[in-house]
């Protein structure tokens, strides 16, 4: 079993498919439920929004973490799994503050896996941008299983991003060329950790703290 990471710019109506894959020769079947998500209230009061298994698509009502089951998905088949959600709404505040995230854990009861969907909702005109985007950092999902995800203005000239433990002790650091960067968890002990962004200058520009289990 097999998820993954989908990302989407909503100005209208959009479907954000995920698919599910059993990689095994044999049936199996799939429990799914929302671990985390920064879902806003103003998103949460329209029509259009909707996270879909091969059974049926469920509202709002699925974000409390209630636990679904996906019909048998055969050996090497693949099911459906995406987020609906309607970007052109009126009822959604635009926003350039950093990106929703919606993760769920899935499991066939010998497998856990993550499927995190990332929509981001800009407004159709962007005006100047203050000082305050220089701190636009965005850390997700929190807690974290396996791996975080982590984004932030380009402002910030983010060079490298570290995690450390609570002593102060750099468990590891990673290099990065763009806005983004998804940190591997799976040697990393559970527990509470701090992730930094660090400068050219090796100046540390924003600190975040968040869970690993």
């Amino acid at each position: 079993m097999h998820g993954d990471t989908s990302t989407v710019v909503a100005h209208a109506f959009t479907e954000i498919n995920n698919s599910i894959t059993n990689h095994t020769s044999s049936a199996i079947t799939v429990s799914w439920r929302v671990i985390d998500h920064n879902l806003p209230q103003s998103w949460k009061l329209y029509s259009g929004f909707g996270i879909c298994d091969n059974i049926t698509c469920y509202d709002t009502s699925i974000l409390a973490g209630v636990t679904r089951v996906m019909d048998t998905i055969g050996g090497g088949q693949q099911s459906i799994f995406k987020l609906q959600i309607n970007g052109a709404s009126q009822n959604v505040t635009p926003t350039t503050s950093g990106p929703i995230y919606i993760t769920s854990e899935l499991s066939d009861g010998s497998t856990t896996d993550t499927v995190t969907f990332i929509v981001h909702k800009w407004g159709t005109s962007i005006g100047k941008v203050s000082s305050t985007a220089k701190e636009d950092v965005t850390l997700y999902p929190n807690p974290a299983y396996g791996e975080v995800n982590v984004t932030f203005s380009k402002d910030m000239g983010v060079k490298n991003v570290a995690i450390y433990n609570l002593v102060g002790k750099q468990i590891s650091n990673y290099r990065v060329i763009t806005n983004s960067a998804k940190l591997d968890l799976e040697k990393i002990p559970s527990g509470i950790y701090f992730l930094r962004l660090i400068d050219s200058n090796g100046r540390i520009v924003a600190t975040r703290r968040f869970t690993h289990q």
